[in-house]
């Protein structure tokens, strides 16, 4: 090698460098983590996920008449969550808040269909989470949502996540 080439940055990726070790804990996060957002596709999949994980942790539902009121959570008609956490001191002294969203890029579906004929529907959509019309055509996509019942009660939806569910498409 001369001297010329032993100057120059040279650009390694990540797992060139890192011990075996590392590159393991690496995979096993990005595991879990692709199978968390394979399964919680919408706000109300991540929010019932993550109830089901703070209550495994001790969290107890505000309006339940748990005596452990140090770790609580509350449900927005299953979209939102917020979580509590009391600490030691009074509340005088001071408090942190942290605040999040859950950002699912998706395309909502209105509920009346503008034009259906042939065994085709057109819907009208509005389309969320930093996602552009020319993203989505002809990709492959599922249902996921709920749908109300005039007696009141919701049905959970979740069409075209398996090999022989309906596949949708925009064109």
């Amino acid at each position: 090698m001369n001297k010329t080439n032993s100057l120059l940055f040279e650009k390694k990726f990540g797992f060139e460098t890192w011990p075996q070790e590392k590159i393991n804990k690496a995979f096993t996060f990005a595991e879990k983590y692709r199978r968390f957002i394979s399964e919680c596709k919408t706000e109300r999949e991540v929010v019932s996920w993550l109830a089901g994980e703070i209550k495994k942790q001790g969290f107890a539902e505000i309006a339940s008449k748990s005596k452990s009121k140090s770790n609580v959570y509350g449900l927005n008609r299953g979209k939102s969550i917020i979580l509590g956490r009391f600490g030691r001191q009074p509340l005088k002294n001071g408090i942190k808040i942290i605040l999040a969203h859950i950002d699912s890029p998706r395309i909502d579906l209105k509920p009346t269909p503008l034009y259906e004929s042939e065994k085709m529907a057109w819907f009208k959509t509005q389309y969320y989470g930093g996602i552009k019309k020319y993203q989505w055509p002809a990709v492959p996509l599922a249902i996921h949502g709920v749908i109300s019942l005039v007696n009141g009660r919701n049905v959970s939806l979740c069409l075209g996540e398996e090999q022989s569910d309906t596949v949708f498409t925009i064109t």
